[in-house]
């Protein structure tokens, strides 16, 4: 499955997933770099009942920057609902990142040379030239649910160099990579509840499209347009009834008037790598378009994209910072579950049916094998929330998740106790 993928409101414009070789051209942040700032022109909306003082979603491990292949160990703590390892590198084309190796505290292999070798079979290994790439535990598949051995866990970092072996293949990468490690806790290990915050980045003349004319907003008036509010209201239902987590603290951050119009997969890099906000606290960064088209002017407009699978959590300014959502001009709660689907992909969930064919590992969700668009309407999985289409769900309320589908996104670095 490609690590890009789309979701496609309308069935005219159905989505088939795609990997791209466009290349990020950003050097991204190093173990002794300063992150960047948030962006100048940047505004906050705190959800009524949200406290400021509420603990931070996970506790960040650095591992600091080592040769690629180097042994590196972390302790997990005994409350731990689930990690997520994070690898950045200067973004050279050709190089794919990720977690070559990990070890729990029993010295049980969970990832042998870049796969899942407990199940799939499948490989982790991170988007070429993105620059950064992510694992979690529990992998995203049918040990989802399972608890987090506490104790040691060791990890070697690495990645494959396409430019370094015989044409046609890949060699180990041979330079110094990062590592940074996001735990997810609680009281006692397991789910215990916890909220989304979301940094929303609105582009100067973004346009909601409701039942009248459209009208224009930026950050400044984002937090006041009742549009905007009807959308993210629907979002933070549906994270509150698919997964259990509470609505959070939105901040809107301004980024430059053309994103409104994202074509190209180069646009898509660079309006990931805006994504620079930092924040004490874990937040989903989403970036809102009207017009969103990533393999260029003839490959139709598409509803939303998420580079990565898992996405970077917490490192801002690169190709896997964030989930771009557009809004098209359908309704209300569409764009919502768009946004909620992208974070999906963010947190590592892939579509049940892709429309090549392909279906996610997961035994608890059903599966398309008549993909025609004119029998899509049957699918069994047409109603589940990481289905390609959200158009043929007949209402919000229709959306449905998993129980293991639930247990990825609960064990996710993406949410705050």
């Amino acid at each position: 499955m490609s690590p890009r993928t789309y979701f496609a409101l309308a069935v005219a414009s159905v989505l088939a997933s795609a990997c791209s070789g466009a290349a990020p051209s950003a050097e991204f942040g190093a173990a002794d770099d300063k992150g960047p700032t948030a962006p100048a022109n940047s505004s906050s909306s705190a959800a009524p009942g949200a406290s400021n003082e509420r603990g931070a979603a996970d506790t960040p491990i650095d591992l600091g920057r080592v040769a690629a292949g180097t042994e590196v160990t972390f302790e997990v703590p005994a409350n731990t609902v689930g990690f997520t390892v994070i690898v950045d590198a200067p973004a050279n084309e050709g190089d794919a990142l990720g977690v070559q190796e990990l070890r729990d505290p029993s010295g049980t292999v969970v990832v042998r040379d870049f796969l899942d070798s407990r199940s799939s079979g499948r490989s982790l290994i991170g988007w070429p030239g993105a620059g950064a790439a992510a694992l979690r535990f529990p992998l995203v598949d049918d040990h989802a649910s399972e608890r987090v051995r506490a104790g040691k866990w060791t990890v070697r970092l690495g990645g494959t160099s396409a430019g370094s072996g015989a044409k046609g293949s890949s060699a180990p990468l041979a330079s110094r990579v990062h590592g940074v490690v996001r735990l997810q806790t609680s009281t006692d290990g397991a789910f215990r509840g916890g909220a989304i915050d979301l940094d929303l980045y609105v582009p100067d003349g973004l346009e909601i499209i409701d039942d009248g004319p459209a009208r224009q907003i930026n950050a400044a008036s984002a937090s006041s347009d009742p549009g905007m509010k009807t959308r993210l209201d629907s979002a933070f239902d549906l994270f509150k009834r698919l997964y259990g987590l509470e609505k959070g603290d939105v901040r809107y951050h301004a980024i430059a008037a053309s994103v409104a119009s994202v074509v190209g997969q180069d646009e898509v890099d660079a309006a990931n790598r805006l994504a620079t906000a930092v924040s004490p606290r874990i937040a989903a960064q989403v970036v809102l378009t009207n017009r969103l088209s990533p393999d260029g002017p003839d490959g139709g407009p598409i509803s939303g994209v998420s580079n990565c699978l898992p996405g970077a959590v917490g490192l801002p300014g690169t190709a896997c910072s964030a989930v771009i959502v557009s809004l098209r001009g359908g309704p209300a709660w569409q764009d919502a579950a768009t946004l909620v689907h992208e974070l999906g992909h963010f947190a590592g969930l892939e579509h049940t049916t892709e429309f090549g064919g392909d279906f996610d590992t997961l035994a608890d969700t059903p599966q398309c094998t008549n993909t025609a668009k004119s029998a899509l309407a049957s699918c069994p999985d047409h109603d589940n929330l990481m289905f390609p289409s959200v158009n043929l769900s007949t209402s919000e309320a229709s959306i449905a998740v998993s129980e293991t589908q639930r247990a990825i996104m609960r064990s996710s670095s993406l949410y705050r106790r």
